[in-house]
């Protein structure tokens, strides 16, 4: 019989089009604590959050969710029913476009599916999670179900799809609650095992794999842990006591909400970097293309890039972790660098360019003014002194003669050479360095946290 219940959370990046139809807001869970029933809805959430971070997860237009009323399987392996869909929550960053999209803006979100996990002990609900997430085949299969309206209901006037290039090579990363009574064992270890949802069977720690479960774990309380990876975070219980049902909350909804959050950042940095990749290798006539991705990698500087979101509360820790394992300083720091050295590049180009036209242009004038200013006087001349055909003839050679006289000057010499040269299309259209993307590159500056 399937008895243990494990409340999980996968967070899956996701591209938007459109406006979302379900309801405004965060899915409002409740529950009853040591004093009395809890809501975690929208503005009970905001409170922990500094108020630019509020508007960000909660405000107008950035946050959705949808509850189903009969929750959804999702099939693994032999048992279908033993993960099922309970809620679904869509995080998106309505007011930064990275793609350049024509019409409908498309958008970078973060979609939070709360599933519900039964099984008949911790070891089998580690392997329904892994089972559910980590094979790229299971990974096609949940994308795949993006287009059920079953799941995400009228999908009208909102395409949510899996994004393309390095945002869709990520793995959803995997929130868990987990209660005592589902596992007993507090250990590190079983720690790290639940946060990158593989049990042993699929992978033993290793030694590496075991200090750092030992260093990172985050003493949320004297009740619980938590420990946050690179694909998934957990939250275990290490006491039966009546504060589980407030903490299953906080993992839910709050903590949740910070580890969507750097999902989102290091979503943006990977489309910002995709974008600027795209602009490397373009004609300079396309500047103001990298000059778009370098304003929108400011813009994002501005109003996404936060390591401290609250006053006070762990979310400070977890967020600072998950940017730390996604080494999400650098490659921010890195991109910028990138995207500024392209513009400069383009823009250097630009006045090389603009400067070889006006010389040619100035080297054609000076050619009209030798030639055409003996000839008018010649002609000026044989016009009131003679009017006859030999005239005529000794006038054009006389000009002609002038002509050569003043081709002689070493200046104006200088200038028909610039003329008749040619401009290689190649010379000034090399293309710049190309953006590296998400390679670990360390910079040496540091950014303040905001």
């Amino acid at each position: 019989m399937l008895t243990s219940e494990v409340d999980v959370v996968l967070v899956v990046d996701v591209a938007v089009r459109g406006i979302c139809s379900w309801t405004d807001g965060p899915l409002p869970l409740t529950g009853r604590g040591p004093s009395g029933p809890l809501t975690a809805d929208g503005p009970t959430r905001s409170t922990l959050f500094h108020p630019r971070v509020s508007r960000i997860l909660y405000g107008e237009g950035n946050r959705f969710h949808r509850v189903l009323s009969r929750p959804e399987p999702l099939h693994v392996g032999g048992s279908p029913t033993e993960l099922r869909v309970v809620a679904l929550e869509l995080l998106v960053a309505q007011d930064i476009d990275p793609f350049g999209s024509q019409g409908d803006p498309t958008r970078v979100g973060e979609l939070m599916i709360h599933v519900r996990v039964r099984s008949t002990d911790a070891n089998e609900a580690l392997r329904l999670l892994h089972e559910a997430v980590r094979p790229r085949n299971a990974r096609t299969a949940l994308h795949r179900r993006l287009n059920d309206r079953a799941l995400i209901g009228d999908t009208t006037t909102c395409a949510i799809h899996q994004p393309t290039g390095l945002l869709g090579e990520r793995q959803p990363y995997c929130v868990s609650f987990v209660p005592l009574e589902v596992d007993g064992n507090c250990s590190p270890e079983r720690l790290w095992e639940w946060a990158a949802a593989t049990p042993n069977a699929c992978r033993a720690l290793s030694e590496r794999d075991s200090t750092e479960a030992s260093a990172w774990r985050i003493q949320l309380s004297a009740d619980w842990n938590a420990l946050v990876l690179r694909d998934g975070a957990a939250f275990q219980m290490t006491t039966a006591t009546t504060f589980t049902e407030s903490a299953r909350l906080y993992a839910l909804s709050v903590y949740t909400d910070a580890l969507a959050l750097g999902r989102l950042q290091a979503g943006l940095i990977d489309a910002l970097a995709e974008a600027t990749a795209a602009n490397s290798h373009s004609d300079v006539r396309a500047v103001a293309d990298i000059v778009r991705c370098d304003s929108l990698i400011t813009w994002f500087r501005a109003e996404y890039w936060w390591k401290r979101i609250s006053p006070t509360g762990p979310v400070n820790e977890l967020l600072r972790d998950l940017q730390r394992q996604l080494d999400l300083q650098s490659e921010l720091e890195n991109l910028q660098v990138e995207a500024r050295g392209i513009r400069e590049n383009m823009e250097v180009q630009i006045a090389q360019k603009s400067q070889r036209a006006n010389e040619i242009t100035n080297s054609a004038l000076a050619l009209l003014t030798m030639a055409g200013l003996p000839l008018g006087a010649a002609l000026a001349i044989w016009a009131e002194v003679s009017s006859t055909w030999p005239g005529l003839a000794v006038a054009t050679a006389s000009a002609m003669i002038a002509s050569l006289g003043l081709s002689r000057i070493p200046g104006l010499r200088g200038l028909a050479a610039t003329l008749r040269s040619t401009v290689d299309p190649t010379e000034f259209d090399s293309p710049p360095h190309p953006v590296r993307g998400r390679q670990r590159t360390s910079i040496p500056q540091s950014d303040p946290e905001t």
